[in-house]
This record gives C-alpha cells, sequence and structure tokens, in this order.
C-alpha cells in the first residue's frame, strides 16, 4: 500500500468534535486550505466514474495539496480493489462488498492521516450528502444509516492500526458482517457504532441477526 504523505506535508489539526454531516462538511472547508489545485497522479486507467468524478472533485474544486489529494485518491482506489477482489460475486450495493468498500476507504484516509480522522469523516459525509436535505427533515435512508454506521467503525478503527492491519481488519468485519434488515438499519445508534460491520438484507430476505 502506498505509504503515509511526505513528512514535509502540513500536519492537519483536529477536528473539533462535532456531530451532524453538514459540520463534517464545513470542517473539510476550513481545513484544506493548505496550498493550490493539483491533479490526482495516475492511476487505474479505467476507474469507475463515480472514482473519477469524487477524486476531481475533491483535488481540484478543494483545492488540495498533492499529499492530501493522494491519501484520498490511493484510499478509494484501494477500496474498491480490496472489495472488488474479496466479494467478486456481489453487486456492492447495500451488501457486503458495500461495507467492506467503506470500511476500506474510511479506514485508511484515517491511517493515513496519522490516526486523525477528521479528512475521513468530512470526506464521508460528502459522500452521503445528498441524503442532507432528507435529513434534515428528519428522514435518513437505510443506505445512508448502514454507510454512516460502517464508515464510523472504520474511522475508530483506524485510529490505532496501519494500512496493512485496517485492511485486514476490514475485511475480517466485513467477511463476518451482520446482516440487518431495514426496520434494523433504522435503530442503529449512529454515534456509537461498535466493532462490526452491517449490510442489509434484501425485503425478500428471512430474518435477519439481530446488530443492536
Amino acid at each position: 500500500m502506498p505509504s503515509n504523505p511526505s513528512s514535509s506535508a502540513p500536519r492537519p489539526t483536529a477536528a473539533p468534535a462535532t456531530t451532524g454531516r453538514l459540520a463534517a462538511i464545513l470542517t473539510l472547508v476550513a481545513a484544506v486550505t493548505f496550498g493550490t489545485t493539483t491533479t490526482p497522479a495516475q492511476a487505474d486507467p479505467n476507474p469507475p466514474a463515480e472514482q473519477v468524478q469524487l477524486v476531481r472533485w475533491v483535488c481540484s474544486e478543494m483545492d488540495l495539496r498533492k499529499p492530501l489529494c493522494d491519501v484520498v485518491q490511493s484510499s478509494l482506489w484501494a477500496a474498491y480493489a480490496t472489495a472488488d477482489e474479496v466479494f467478486p460475486n456481489q453487486s456492492g450495493a447495500d451488501d457486503q462488498r458495500d461495507a467492506l468498500r467503506h470500511c476500506v476507504w474510511q479506514g485508511l484516509m484515517t491511517t493515513k492521516m496519522w490516526g486523525n480522522d477528521w479528512l475521513a469523516r468530512a470526506l464521508g459525509a460528502i459522500h452521503e450528502a445528498d441524503a442532507v436535505p432528507d435529513a434534515l427533515k428528519g428522514v435518513v435512508s437505510d443506505t445512508t444509516r448502514m454507510d454512516v454506521f460502517n464508515n464510523t467503525v472504520a474511522q475508530r478503527a483506524g485510529h490505532t492500526r496501519t494500512d496493512k492491519q485496517i485492511i485486514a481488519f476490514c475485511i475480517d468485519r466485513a467477511k463476518n458482517a451482520v446482516p440487518i434488515t431495514h426496520e434494523q438499519a433504522r435503530a442503529l445508534d449512529l454515534d456509537n457504532a461498535r466493532d462490526y460491520l452491517v449490510y442489509l438484507q434484501p425485503h425478500k430476505a428471512g430474518r435477519a441477526r439481530g446488530a443492536a
């Protein structure tokens, strides 16, 4: 896996202990003012369109200096590659492959920032930004709740792990992820995620094991 950003790069200060996706987005806007616009380094020649869109937006529009841009890019590419390898026969939509992708992405962005999860939390919030209007109305989709729960698990796990350790952690937790119903997703405590990952069972699936 790619090494940590250069020691010459400015180490970001911790983000304020705030809650909510809007607060995380504002934290990112305030924090990533380190330098000029950079272009992501060449990577997979045929990455999924959503990878290209996210990396281009973050690196160009948010004016990230290259070390931070590389953290975002390398973490996202590794997340897709790992999930595709471990769960090649799953669609990646609300399943174990989806859970693993989120875990590796969020976990690596934390380990690569010296155990500080501000960048992971901010990017996780931006990724779920389409849900903000509904969230302000008190409505959060089951898919968003699953993603936020898994993101939080990965961020906390990344505080004390290396890149290799967080990938191993995520693979293990994804293989043993707890299948939950849509009703159980609505009961997830997003502020107190445990050390396991969850994924949504299709509506037609049988009774799921509890995830409380």
